[in-house]
């Protein structure tokens, strides 16, 4: 167990630690999920390696079977999870899946968890859809006597394919009301914030508050790259980055612009941080920074890929790719930072998803077709 009163300064995703910024964080390796229905084990494995246990995500999931107490609604519930990493997580205090009503209390244990105890939670994301881990947390202090502080963001490992690295997730809009939301399956969880994890949060600080970052919203219409640019150059100094800027001219990724096929749309752009590039995610309906990671998301330009599908090895001709970046929700989708572009060819639609994966047809399911979890 760690040190109540302690908090480990340390460098992460890019962000410079400036007076009264702690990040504590974890040496948690983030696992990629292995099929698309594995967010779960995938979690599990990377909570079960802080504890030096190896184990595949087959065999998890696997484990993971006889211990679930909804199979017809998720594919991995809370309480398999709890179950599962109850004797590896044995002799540190207790954690067990947890329901919260409000997020103030929810995320405090996030905190207590990482800072005092050491262990990464797991948490329920996206109304129940996935599940993702916390592997460390961003405290910004009032007092040098560290007894008020705010939480600034998380950083997230998802184990979904399209994401590369550790996420620095500010908590904006975009986290609290649209990523960390109340359970949407029936049963015990429903309309709950869950989480395998503390069940206390015996925390030193007197007080500790959320302070999201505010700016106007709506009406935003067209919005040039320059102003976005500033925006999120702003969030980043707002989050402890002072040190980002926009690329020099010459040789620098383009700016994508994800319509998620609601009324939102993601600008996501590549910044530059001491000569390392950092991908900064940004909602224009929110118009707030929603991630941040060090290699989250890259695409080929369109001229790259029609000369990649011309090649021999794929054999298609009259090759053109329409103008755009999109997200549906459909079973090769494994999450909506996993988008995909257009492409028109002899050999009709073929769709092609900015990790390299092709699809000549996208099997779209309503969302209450899908299991939780």
């Amino acid at each position: 167990m760690r040190d109540p009163t302690a908090f480990i300064d340390v460098m992460a995703d890019g962000f410079e630690s400036p007076d009264l910024f702690n990040d504590s964080s974890l040496p948690v390796t983030r696992e990629s999920q292995k099929e698309w229905n594995y967010c779960g084990p995938a979690s599990c494995q990377m909570v079960a390696q802080a504890f030096g246990m190896t184990a595949e995500q087959d065999a998890i999931w696997n484990a993971l079977r006889p211990l679930m107490v909804a199979p017809a609604q998720w594919y991995t519930d809370p309480r398999a999870i709890s179950s599962y990493l109850a004797p590896i997580t044995a002799g540190r205090e207790s954690f067990s899946d947890i329901r919260c009503a409000d997020n103030i209390t929810a995320l405090k244990r996030f905190v207590y968890a990482i800072v005092h105890l050491g262990t990464p939670p797991i948490i329920l994301v996206n109304s129940g859809g996935h599940w993702v881990v916390v592997v460390g947390v961003r405290i910004i202090f009032h007092d040098k006597e560290r007894l008020h502080a705010r939480i600034a963001g998380l950083f997230v490992a998802d184990p979904s394919p399209a994401i590369k690295s550790v996420e620095f997730r500010p908590l904006g809009n975009d986290f609290l009301n649209l990523a960390f939301t109340k359970c949407a399956v029936a049963g015990q969880w429903e309309n709950s914030y869950v989480f395998w994890g503390a069940q206390d949060d015996r925390l030193t600080m007197t007080a500790l508050d959320i302070d999201v970052k505010q700016r106007p919203t709506g009406g935003a219409g067209h919005l040039e790259d320059s102003t976005i640019s500033d925006f999120i150059l702003e969030d980043l100094r707002f989050y402890g980055a002072a040190t980002a800027s926009v690329p020099l001219a010459g040789g620098a990724a383009s700016t994508f612009h994800v319509n998620v096929g609601g009324p939102d749309e993601y600008h996501i752009k590549l910044l530059v941080r001491d000569g390392n590039p950092i991908w900064t995610i940004f909602s224009i309906q929110g118009l707030e920074l929603t991630s941040v990671t060090s290699e989250g998301f890259v695409a080929p330009p369109n001229d790259q890929l029609v000369k990649d599908m011309v090649k021999k090895a794929y054999g298609y001709t009259n090759v053109s790719v329409r103008n755009g970046l999109h997200w549906k929700p459909c079973l090769q989708l494994r999450s909506k930072y996993e988008v995909f572009r257009t492409v028109d060819s002899d050999a009709g639609e073929i769709y092609v998803t900015n990790l390299g994966r092709m699809f000549d047809t996208l099997s779209l399911v309503p969302d209450a077709n899908w299991l939780a979890g």
